[in-house]
């Protein structure tokens, strides 16, 4: 199976991944300006992962059962990265020259791109650890459109709710404009929440606010995993359940090529 991770890019050249990174793997391009008044221009990042989230995501998916430290869910998936990290602007200016560096904080107008690609190279799951906010009516269209192709194909996708305490990870954000504001996609999406290894929550988290009846708890606490460099981390966050839960999914869907996602997220759910 294939499992699509939309973050911060990879560590295309370690041993985790080895093998299983699907070539069409890609960061996409994105438009810019260097100030109010300056033309546009297109900028694309490498694939390589700066920030480590990407490839912390991804381990937690599919990391290698090589004997060596941790292994993935769904250890033999092949992994489509797809890396959305937006541009850091700080400092720069109408004069100033050279590349634009990349942030830690994703452009969000690159998830609907990155959703329509994942189902294009056959994906089944899409994981991504990210939340934000829906942005305007453009990006609302486009954010549904492109979760109706996941709906049309039958595949799955996971969002990891947020770690803000108190925040609702649905109404105004992402989320919502994916599933739309008739649920009409609501069978195809899967919210992640963490839990400790004993099962029990943080005393504060996000909250999954209208899907919480599309929420799994996966323990996401204190969890080994590898980082850009090739070493072995422990992490703690929402962000690394629903990676988790893409690696069941696929698993599901290997043993079972007859199930899309819409079973099997439910039977996921149910038991």
């Amino acid at each position: 199976m294939t499992i699509a991770i939309v973050d911060t890019g990879i560590d295309r050249d370690g041993p985790e991944f080895a093998g299983r990174i699907s070539a069409d793997s890609t960061a996409f391009d994105q438009k810019i300006a260097r100030c109010a008044t300056c033309p546009g221009e297109t900028i694309r990042f490498e694939l390589d992962d700066k920030d480590g989230h990407g490839s912390k995501t991804a381990a937690v998916a599919a990391g290698a059962r090589d004997g060596n430290g941790m292994h993935g869910v769904a250890y033999d998936a092949t992994i489509l990265a797809l890396k959305i990290s937006g541009p850091n602007l700080e400092g720069i200016t109408a004069g100033s020259t050279g590349p634009i560096p990349e942030s830690d904080a994703p452009n969000v107008a690159l998830i609907a791109p990155a959703i329509r690609y994942a189902v294009d190279k056959g994906a089944f799951v899409i994981s991504m650890s990210i939340n934000g906010s829906g942005g305007g009516e453009q990006m609302s269209a486009d954010l549904k459109s492109a979760m109706d192709l996941v709906r049309g194909g039958n595949r799955l996708f996971v969002e990891s709710v947020t770690n803000n305490v108190g925040e609702d990870s649905f109404s105004g954000k992402v989320a919502a404009n994916l599933v739309g504001k008739d649920l009409s996609n609501k069978d195809w999406f899967l919210f992640g929440i963490r839990v400790d290894a004993n099962l029990q929550p943080p005393s504060g988290n996000g909250t999954p606010g209208a899907l919480a009846d599309r929420t799994l708890s996966v323990v996401a606490s204190n969890v080994a995993t590898v980082d850009q460099n090739g070493q072995q981390v422990v992490v703690t966050g929402n962000s690394f359940a629903a990676p988790g839960i893409a690696g069941a999914a696929a698993l599901l869907k290997q043993y079972w090529p007859q199930l899309g996602g819409q079973e099997i997220s439910r039977i996921m759910l149910d038991t």
